[in-house]
């Protein structure tokens, strides 16, 4: 999987970034922003819409990609490190580490 190492956004812009979902097996999107505040807006939310399963069948096996959503808000620079990891497992490194520079213009 390959990311960008900048985005770059006018205020009131949108983004959307494409992650691997690996949550059948643990893994969440961790994600900490380094910077000013009210620079940008970030959620992480599933790619599909989730699928209601009737009681009694059998649901589809597997993870839901994950959807990086950026909405810029103020000129400036804040970086996102984004970290695929399991969440009891903080002695560990993560599956998937990275840096993402966000500068809203």
């Amino acid at each position: 999987m390959e990311f960008p190492s900048e985005v770059v956004l006018r205020p009131g812009e949108e983004s959307k970034i494409s992650l691997l979902g690996a949550g059948s097996v643990g893994y969440v999107w961790m994600v900490h922003a380094e910077g000013p505040e009210r620079v940008v807006s970030f959620r992480i939310g599933p790619s599909a819409p989730l699928q209601h399963v009737e009681p009694g069948s059998i649901p589809i096996a597997g993870s839901i990609g994950q959807t990086l959503t950026l909405h810029g808000l103020a000129p400036g620079r804040v970086k996102l490190h984004l970290e695929l990891r399991r969440p009891w497992e903080s002695d560990r490194p993560p599956r998937i580490a990275h840096t993402l520079e966000i500068r809203v213009i």
